[in-house]
């Protein structure tokens, strides 16, 4: 029989072999005791140094675990007298349901019961399955992280909060900064055609809350909103949090099907992707825009437009905004820096009606109080300086280049298995498949070979849907696109 030095304290053991773990064990062991009623109220503890002997452990550990225990009340402490049980909890036998033994299955507790939007949102996917913290070929829609200029944003931001003021510390407001407002207004204005003040732009973070606030703002619970199918997930989370119900419309090579959403009635809201649908990448035809514009206007409908990756254009001539032609102010424009910049910096924008804004400020005030002001005045800098446009320059010849390299190394090995064709704007390509190849099948079997092939099923609400997968390409580097063409070649050819 092994003896150990020093002395136990009542019902403790502690297994871990690492000091981290054995920190972790013995707070959590001792702790249980307490309230399991193993040690008792003014109970003495041995000493640090009695412990420690006795656990293996440094005496400097003991007194960092009797130090928490103290300072969560567990414990108390008297110069001369030691460590002991507080003789100030209350009486044990009561929380001994809250002890959690180690390693026993937890017992079955009381139902929660969800609300019925609960539920849906419990079983909804709000975006393509994909694995977040680890970049495989071919993650779509993310930008290129070591192409950020983060050293330069940093030098700006310390900047912004070595000049903060009194105010800057405040709740920013539900609108955003002046200063961001405007540097948007002129961005959107020469960039997408876009018209309007800084005033009808609202910040918020992301375009998950603006589709969140517009659902709010303008739809009932039950009233019924058009979405693209396939089409973004997370617009249909988004709405389904508000209590709207999605209605799936078809998307062509003229993007939403125009004539099938003319046979839904009752329409309140329609969800579109018009410059670069997202996932099908087609341009919603000018024809189709105008079409849009006026049942809108006839059918008292709003049209929410989604200009997810609009800045990453290859070509000289840019796309105008559907919001662009907007005269009866039917469209609430949405746009987003978590492609053009980062995702991380979560601050999007609305362009509103005007006839609209007090009434989303007011929306906006009662669930939050508003973006962060030191990082809207940081991204404000950042566009005011010419920063921004010169990011955008940079990363539209990368991601051209990245794109370029792409379509070669398909070509190269993946020959008559895959069909993609070059785009004109955005951070994806749309890989379409042979009926032999099923894209769910292959996204599978990919996943197995460390690739992220997303298909096109994953975005459908039902009906006819094509078979193909996406290829993101922006946040990759060269050889990670070379390379996973040839695992994706090589994917191909054991399935033949």
């Amino acid at each position: 029989m092994v003896t150990r030095k020093g002395s136990a304290i009542a019902g403790v053991s502690v297994p871990e072999k690492s000091e981290g773990k054995k920190i972790r064990s013995l707070t959590g062991a001792i702790r249980n005791a307490i309230l399991n009623g193993k040690l008792n109220p003014g109970e003495r503890l041995p000493s640090s140094r009695a412990a420690a002997d006795y656990y293996g452990l440094s005496r400097t550990t003991v007194r960092v675990v009797y130090d928490e225990l103290i300072q969560e009340g567990y414990l108390s402490a008297t110069r001369g007298s030691g460590t002991s049980v507080s003789s100030e909890l209350p009486e044990i036998s009561g929380w001994k349901e809250f002890a959690v033994p180690r390693r026993a299955k937890p017992e079955k507790s009381s139902p929660h019961h969800l609300s019925q939007r609960g539920l849906l949102m419990k079983d909804t996917a709000v975006t393509a399955p994909r694995t977040f913290f680890e970049l495989r070929p071919f993650r779509a829609w993310l930008p290129s992280f070591k192409d950020f200029p983060l050293e330069l944003w940093g030098r700006i931001s310390r900047r912004e909060w070595s000049e903060a003021t009194e105010r800057s510390l405040k709740y920013g407001g539900p609108q955003g900064l002046r200063r961001l407002r405007e540097a948007i207004r002129k961005h959107i204005a020469q960039e997408r055609g876009i018209s309007c003040t800084a005033e009808q732009i609202m910040i918020v973070a992301g375009s998950q809350e603006a589709l969140f606030l517009s659902a709010l703002v303008l739809g009932d619970p039950g009233d019924r909103v058009a979405v693209e199918n396939p089409g973004y997930l997370g617009a249909r989370g988004a709405f389904l949090a508000a209590g709207l119900e999605s209605v799936p419309i078809a998307v062509d090579e003229e993007g939403l099907n125009f004539q099938e959403l003319r046979k839904e009635k009752k329409i309140r809201l329609v969800f579109l992707t018009p410059s670069h649908q997202y996932p099908l990448g087609v341009t919603l035809s000018l024809s189709r825009r105008i079409e849009l514009l006026h049942w809108a206007k006839a059918n008292n409908s709003y049209l929410l437009e989604d200009d997810y990756d609009s800045d990453f254009r290859y070509t000289p001539r840019a796309i105008p905004a559907l919001q662009a032609l907007d005269t009866h102010d039917r469209v609430i424009y949405i746009g987003s820096f978590s492609k053009v910049l980062i995702p991380s910096i979560r601050l999007g924008y609305l362009v509103l009606p005007q006839a609209l804004v007090d009434s989303f400020l007011r929306a906006r005030a009662l669930i939050d109080r508003g973006s962060p002001s030191l990082e809207q005045a940081t991204l404000a800098t950042f566009i005011e300086e010419g920063h921004f446009n010169a990011h955008i320059r940079k990363m539209r010849k990368l991601y051209k280049e990245r794109q370029d390299i792409l379509l070669h190394a398909l070509k190269q090995h993946c020959g008559g298995q895959i069909e993609v064709q070059p785009s004109p704007i955005g951070m994806h390509l749309l890989g379409s498949l042979p009926t032999h190849h099923k894209a769910s099948q292959l996204a599978v079997r990919g996943k197995s070979i460390g690739l992220e092939l997303t298909p096109l099923t994953d975005f459908s609400m039902g009906g006819p849907c094509p078979n193909g997968i996406l290829l993101g390409y922006t946040a990759l580097s060269p050889s990670a696109i070379r390379e996973g063409a040839k695992a994706l070649g090589s994917l191909f050819a054991s399935a033949d």
